[in-house]
């Protein structure tokens, strides 16, 4: 018999015909394509919900695998601005968000490209103060953590975007 052809018997029988509703189908379709989830809709029970947060628990990640996560990101809109500012203006400074540079087991925003170390992180307040986080512990952790390491730390929110060549300036 020639290759991927097969007898169709009883026991095939399952396999012929349509088994998915429309709705199932149309679901099953925007996932394939990458629009829809996979788990969209699924209802998961309290021993489930468990097994899958303790499975992550103490999980430790390397730095191979930071890089591996954000390899694939692409500057925010706002690291963009950032970007072109500073390229308008010639400064020394380099997009490095995507996993191309770690310090430790933490990767900034931006790096000083002529062997200075300094950090640069933009951030958007709102997303940084979402869900009750705070903003001035987060920068009080990251900056101690790139300093622990040598590096200082600017910070640079939404509305400090258009005064940052001025005051960039002053560490080049």
């Amino acid at each position: 018999m020639p290759k991927g052809v097969y007898l169709r018997t009883d026991k095939h029988k399952n396999f012929l015909g349509n088994h998915h509703s429309k709705v199932s189908k149309q679901r099953i379709s925007k996932a394939k394509k990458g629009t829809l989830p996979w788990n969209t809709g699924k209802v998961w029970d309290n021993a489930t919900k468990k097994k899958m947060s303790d499975s992550h628990k103490g999980e430790v990640f390397t730095v191979e695998r930071i890089r591996k996560i954000l390899h694939r990101r692409i500057p925010t809109s706002l690291e963009k601005k950032f970007q072109g500012l500073v390229s308008s203006n010639n400064l020394p400074f380099v997009f490095v968000g995507d996993g191309s540079f770690m310090i430790g087991k933490r990767n900034p925003d931006f790096i000083h490209s002529n062997g200075k170390f300094i950090v640069i992180e933009v951030y958007y307040r709102y997303f940084k103060e979402l869900d009750g986080r705070d903003l001035i512990a987060w920068k009080i952790d990251r900056e101690n953590y790139f300093l622990e390491r040598g590096w200082s730390t600017l910070f640079f929110d939404e509305t400090q975007i258009m005064n940052a060549p001025t005051i960039l300036k002053e560490f080049v």
